[in-house]
Order: C-alpha cells, then structure tokens, then sequence
C-alpha cells in the first residue's frame, strides 16, 4: 500500500477526541496566517497553564513575526493537552485581541478557546505550516 493511500485512509477517519476538547461545531472559527482558533466548552483537565509573559502564541519561522495578545494579561495559556502545537486560551472577562504584522487583529470575546497551528502535507509527513 502506497504512503498516499494510506494517508488518505487515516484521514477519512474520524478523530477520536475526549468530549470537553471537541469544539462545539456551532462556535466560529478564526482564523490568522496559519493559526486556527475555536472556542470550546471546557480547557482538557490534562493541559497544564503555561506562562505568556510577553504575549507571544507563536513565531513565523519565515518571517520573524509572531501572533500574540495585545496585552498579555487578557489570557490565560494552557499547553500539553492533546497533540503537539495546540494550546488553549482562557481568555479573561475583557476577551483578547490577537495580532500580527502582516494579518488583521482577532478579537476574541471571553471564554475559553483551542489554538492549533495549520498543517500541510509534504512528500512523506504531515508538517505544521510556516509563517
């Protein structure tokens, strides 16, 4: 069996996800560079708070910029809950505003979100994009 097929086998198969990180499909979807945020009913009981002391969620490899929060204080930070590069947002009773250099700001309203980096597919593995 080719890699391609059985890629594609994989993904024609539903994630198995625990209920409190399943985003209620109802909830919008944002979406900056490649960055995905969604807004979930409950942070993982396994994500472990991780301090954001300048704000920054994630640097672009390519361009040097980053996707962080206006003001580091509007949110708390969770990491280690289900795969690698997604993290959780709680943002406080203000929300949070997410910005970048090259892409317009999201403001999220208060609650908690799920924050993942977009991934693509290159010959022989699946990769996070680069910004």
């Amino acid at each position: 069996m080719s890699i391609i097929s059985t890629l594609l086998q994989l993904f024609r198969r539903p994630a198995v996800r625990p209920a409190a990180a399943v985003p209620d499909t109802t909830w919008p979807l944002w979406r900056q560079g490649d960055i995905l945020i969604r807004r979930v009913d409950k942070i993982p009981d396994q994500a472990q708070r991780s301090p954001v002391p300048h704000g920054i969620l994630a640097h672009g490899e390519l361009t040097g910029h980053s996707h962080r929060l206006e003001r580091p204080q509007s949110a708390l930070l969770f990491q280690g809950a289900i795969t690698l590069g997604e993290f959780f947002l709680d943002a406080r009773r203000a929300g949070a505003r997410i910005v970048h250099e090259e892409h317009g700001p999201i403001e999220l309203p208060s609650g908690q979100y799920r924050v993942w980096r977009q991934r693509e597919y290159a010959q022989r593995e699946i990769r996070v994009v680069g910004d």
